[in-house]
């Protein structure tokens, strides 16, 4: 067997790495090579799913080699997988992996692990291998997901669906959701995107139950760091109204009343980016009867009622896991319009009992409140409130990352219910934005809300004001008609800045109205004479560009020509190609339009009879498709495929469609001989 052969007998070939089995010795080297990297696997708990995981090492079922899947994060932690994987004779190896085997009920739910670097290592070891270096074990970055459907359990509304649990891992953090009546954006972490660090246990999240109606404004009873609740957190028509998760939690037994709502929901990853979105879509209910006092009882409160205002909200997470959008809209189901009262809760982690906030039409500062507190109300908006999980730690402390909520509209003032509660593992304080609208009769009420995070001030703030202009749109026009034309038809194109998802447009031309619109605009059939079409952006908690673009322009029936010139006037004719063309011969060839047209070029020579010159027409002509403005082009000296003979000659230009009247333009020039 020739040499080069025999070296590659035994040989598993992954990508530019080939591992030869080795008899009699545990694995050294393996190299993961599915899934792909990055990967953004979601386990479903409502239907338990798998991932594969294969790979190629120097083992070999020969020496009974197996490895273990070990996840790593940070300096120096990492998750089991799984264990006891076998390895055939070539060092392969290939198994089904729960997806649960990702999630992990560390700190509290059973939330995704954090993003961590996948490696095969020989069974029973754990060798040193942090993301962010170099190792013998190579693998994918795998960051984890998590999506149950909430059900209740028992009673005459079993099945019913009244809530949902879904948290996304992505490169720099990780944020969880449910239901706008159980927590809105239940949580979110910040990590390093190295090396994913630190672990779990050195870290503690920013937010915790944000944009949320839990249910009521405070405490059943009043305790040394909470406000006693006075009313549910949702008011409509000015009565205590509930949302599918946390009707129940009203009085025990609320779940088995006749009239209880549900909540439906959908949610995508991009395979790509990791990027999830959420929509939801709930129903209020109202007691019936209306109950004298709160909180209700369940002899005050013995069915539910639905209420005529629907809710819809749609989550767009990005930034690599650092950015939660929350766009709600609130719309009438009677086709009346209805009051809402909404206390939205914001739940900002203090593990060191100091979480800070920072109200920037208030204070420059960071500073902590008392249970109590009161907040006026902010100036206009969009704006943003900062917050710091430690007013202590030091900016860019890794353990106490900080964030910022970004509205699209201004609360009427804001109360913090509680301060340093402890639940379920740490402590936090509650802040509620207070917000009084109308729900339209038609159309609906959108409100904004983005959440940001990240290790230090400078970075928070740059998402918080990245956040505030996407609610705050500016629009530009990028393709449009020339400001002359002869066409009767127009397209427009045009963009939002920034662009974000869920951006909408407005157009309007001439004297009309602003109507929904989108990017290409086209209008046919025009009249001749002046336009104008404007264009306004509509971020995607519907606020307008208040300065819309705008473009004017006039639709004539003949183009003009002037100013046409030929540089230099004396020039050697080309000995070869077309009449207009770039070569070193000929002269350089400039006139303006005041519309874009066809333009037909002639030539006539000077001849002398009887003492004087006359202008002889030459056979034949040439077109070119000229631009709007100022037009450049290169005269070769040819004509009809030949030289011109030395002479005088003058090059006419006529536009097609020109005016009646002394529609074209003339050009002397002089071929030279040579």
């Amino acid at each position: 067997m020739p040499i080069w052969r025999a070296s590659l007998v035994g040989l598993a070939v992954i990508g530019s790495l080939a591992y030869a089995p080795r008899a009699g010795a545990a694995v050294t080297h393996s190299q993961i090579t599915a899934p792909s990297d990055p990967t953004y696997l979601t386990y479903n708990a409502d239907v338990p799913n798998n991932v594969t995981v294969s790979g190629t090492s120097d083992g070999s079922s020969a020496s009974s080699d197996k490895v273990d899947l070990l996840c790593y994060f940070g300096a120096s932690s990492h998750e089991t997988i799984l264990t006891g994987i076998a390895v055939d004779a070539g060092g392969n190896f290939s198994t089904a992996v729960p997806a649960s085997s990702f999630v992990s009920v560390n700190p509290f739910f059973p939330v995704p692990q954090r993003t961590c670097v996948l490696r095969a290592v020989p069974s029973g070891t754990t060798p040193s291998a942090p993301p962010g270096g170099s190792s013998s074990f190579a693998g994918p970055r795998v960051a984890p997901g998590r999506h149950r459907t909430g059900k209740l359990l028992s009673g005459p509304n079993t099945g019913l669906v009244d809530n949902f649990f879904i948290f996304r891992a992505q490169l720099a953090g990780q944020m969880g959701y449910t239901s706008l009546g159980q927590c809105g954006l239940d949580v979110s972490y910040v990590y390093d995107p190295a090396n994913f660090g630190p672990s779990n246990s050195a870290i503690n999240p920013v937010f915790f139950c944000n944009d949320s109606l839990r249910g009521q404004n405070g405490s059943t009873t009043a305790t040394s760091n909470e406000l006693q609740a006075t009313r549910s957190e949702l008011r409509i028509d000015g009565a205590d109204a509930y949302l599918p998760a946390n009707a129940d939690f009203i009085y025990s037994g609320a779940d088995s009343n006749a009239g209880y709502p549900a909540v439906s929901f959908s949610d995508s990853v991009d395979a790509m980016t990791g990027n999830l979105t959420i929509t939801e879509s709930e129903q209020a209910v109202t007691c019936e009867p209306q109950p004298a006092t709160y909180p209700p009882t369940s002899a005050s409160c013995s069915s539910f009622k639905t209420a005529p205002v629907l809710f819809t909200r749609t989550i767009f997470q990005s930034a690599n896991g650092r950015m939660a959008s929350l766009i709600d809209r609130w719309s009438s189901t009677d086709h009346s319009a209805h009051a809402i009262d909404l206390e939205l809760q914001n739940e900002v982690y203090a593990d060191n009992g100091d979480a800070a906030f920072r109200f920037p039409w208030v204070s420059g500062t960071y500073q902590t409140h008392a249970k109590g507190d009161t907040v006026p109300a902010a100036p206009g908006g969009p704006g943003s409130i900062y917050v710091k999980e430690s007013l202590a730690a030091a900016d860019g402390d890794v353990s106490h990352p900080q964030g910022a909520i970004t509205f699209s509209d201004p609360p009427q003032g804001a109360l913090f219910i509680g301060v340093d509660q402890g639940f379920p593992f740490t402590e936090f304080d509650t802040l509620v934005l207070d917000y009084q609208r109308t729900v339209p009769a038609t159309g609906s009420l959108p409100m904004g809300f983005i959440y940001s995070d990240a290790f230090t001030t400078t970075d928070v703030t740059a998402a918080a004001h990245a956040a505030e202009a996407t609610f705050r749109p500016d629009t530009r026009i990028t393709s449009r008609p020339d400001r002359q034309t002869l066409s009767r038809s127009a397209t427009f194109r045009f963009n939002g800045v920034p662009a974000v998802q869920g951006t909408a447009f407005l157009c309007k031309r001439d004297g009309g109205s602003f109507s929904p619109c989108g990017s290409p605009e086209r209008y046919r059939n025009l009249s001749r004479g002046k336009h104008t079409f404007s264009v306004a952006a509509v971020g995607p908690a519907a606020n307008v560009d208040p300065t819309p673009s705008t473009f004017s322009w006039k639709i004539v029936k003949f183009a003009s020509l002037s100013k046409l010139k030929i540089s230099p006037s004396s020039l050697f004719a080309a000995p070869s190609g077309p009449t207009l063309a770039q070569k070193k011969f000929g002269a350089t060839l400039r006139y303006l339009l005041s519309a874009a047209a066809k333009v037909t070029f002639r030539i006539e020579r000077a001849v002398s009879r009887n003492g004087r010159t006359l202008w002889a027409k030459l056979k034949g002509k040439v077109s070119h498709a000229s631009a709007f403005g100022v037009n450049q082009l290169h005269f070769s000296g040819r004509w009809r495929g030949k030289k011109l003979a030395p002479g005088r000659y003058r090059l006419v230009a006529t536009p097609i469609p020109g005016p009646k009247h002394h529609p074209f333009k003339r050009a002397s020039f002089r071929v030279k001989r040579g």
